[in-house]
């Protein structure tokens, strides 16, 4: 009996260590779109944070942003999320994808850096006293 019983605890374990097979969901966001829309969600979360007030207003307006942005890539949030989750169980393709999202962030902070106007400033002349 004793045996028995072990012998039912290592098949358990086994069976609980036993790697899930991953479901590729039917809606999967492709790694362009997951780049697209995370560019877009962190650019949302970076105007955020220029906003005062209370934190219940910044989750309404992200809410706002996240519509519009899953309206603006032909998605929604079940089919983001869907999609993020099964990325996620894909580290090294995560990875990929943030690093392409990084890049593509940078590529805009850059642009928008030099796009900004210089402005000169000029001296006022000193009034001379005649």
């Amino acid at each position: 009996m004793k045996g028995f019983g072990l012998l039912m605890a290592i098949c358990i374990f086994m069976w609980s260590c036993e790697s899930e097979e991953q479901v590729v969901p039917d809606n999967l966001l492709s790694e362009n779109q997951m780049v697209g829309i995370l560019v877009d969600v962190h650019l949302a979360e970076s105007k955020l944070n220029e906003v005062k007030g209370d934190i219940s207003d910044r989750v309404v307006l992200f809410n706002s942003y996240a519509s519009s942005i899953y309206e603006q890539h032909g998605t929604d949030s079940v089919q983001y999320i869907s999609s993020h989750n099964y990325y996620m169980q894909n580290l090294e393709v995560m990875k990929i994808i943030y690093q392409r999202v990084s890049d593509s962030l940078k590529v805009l902070r850059d642009s928008a850096a030099s796009a900004k106007p210089k402005v000169k400033r000029i001296k006022p002349k000193a009034k001379t006293g005649t």
